[in-house]
């Protein structure tokens, strides 16, 4: 009886020790069915599950940490304008995970880190934006790409410095960039001075600067390049800061050139025209013949 005793208080002890902490992950869990519903759980924090496809009628911004799982489904944009900000979802601080979610049809960026705000994308899919602007904005925070899908929007991902923007746009790799997506990698050259790029030891494609362009490779093939940046611009690649240059050019050996030129105008002093001398020796004779047959008719004529 004593032994029975014993094992039915440890059960208790258990379910004591176990219930509370399913309670605080279920409480954390929020499913959102409405665009109301999303903005007020994202501005709650924690994690958020979509339920079905939500239009998007007004830009979000959170500063909350937050995770938010698509589970497959999209946010649609239905506002119109392209005066300020006018991204579908906006990290102002804290750090937003985009999870398995779908970012379609608006009329600027798909989704924006601002000004020291983290992003996330971790199997994403940014669509169908606007025809003037990208599908990612890093204005002057930080994002991290694991795996995002881009396709049919102006260019992918932009580095820029808005209006009092204070930090500096980074990219960290840890994963790729798919989908058939021109110019995946862009930079605001007149707002951009310095810029951050880091890869993970276990991303697959890397990031980093060649000469006067950000190139993007899986291993030894070119994914893509960016647009060209001015020589000067900073670029801090793992930790270390670089330059933009032009390409060095090596140029041709006059030296060279002159004894080539030289060579051919011997050779041509070498190897008269043959039908130059044919049309001299013909020349000749006919007027030999014509001085000859003068000659004959004075001497008849005498």
């Amino acid at each position: 009886m004593g032994k029975f005793l014993k094992t039915v208080c440890s059960l208790f002890v258990c379910a004591f020790l176990v219930i509370p902490f399913a309670n605080v992950s279920a409480e954390n869990v929020k499913e959102v069915a409405t665009y109301e519903e999303l903005v007020a759980a994202l501005n709650e924090g924690g994690i958020v599950t979509l339920k079905n496809d939500i239009e998007v009628t007004a830009p979000i911004i959170t500063n909350k940490d937050v995770t938010l799982n698509g589970a497959g489904f999209e946010l649609k944009a239905t506002y119109t304008g392209t005066s300020g900000n006018q991204t579908i979802i906006t990290s102002g601080s804290g750090t937003l995970t985009l999870k398995n979610i779908k970012l379609i049809d608006s009329p600027k960026y798909g989704v924006q880190a601002y000004n020291g705000g983290n992003v996330v994308l971790d199997d994403v899919t940014i669509n169908n934006n606007s025809e003037k602007y990208g599908a990612v904005l890093i204005n002057g925070g930080t994002v991290t790409v694991k795996s995002l899908t881009m396709a049919n929007n102006s260019y992918g991902i932009e580095f820029a410095v808005g209006v009092n923007v204070t930090g500096t746009p980074a990219l960290i790799m840890d994963g790729e960039i798919k989908g058939n997506q021109k110019d995946p990698i862009y930079v605001d050259v007149d707002q951009v001075k310095e810029l951050n790029v880091t890869n993970t030891e276990t991303s697959k494609q890397k990031i980093s600067l060649k000469d006067n362009t950000i190139v993007l490779t899986d291993g030894e093939k070119v994914v893509a390049t960016s647009n060209t940046l001015p020589n000067g611009t900073v670029v801090d690649v793992d930790g270390t800061k670089m330059e933009a240059a032009e390409p060095t050019v090596t140029p041709e050996n006059p030296d060279t050139d002159k004894d080539n030129n030289q060579t051919t105008a011997k050779d041509e002093i070498k190897n008269p025209n043959t039908s130059d001398n044919i049309l001299f020796i013909i020349g000749t004779l006919a007027v030999s013949a014509l001085g000859i047959i003068i000659s004959k008719k004075q001497l008849a004529r005498n």
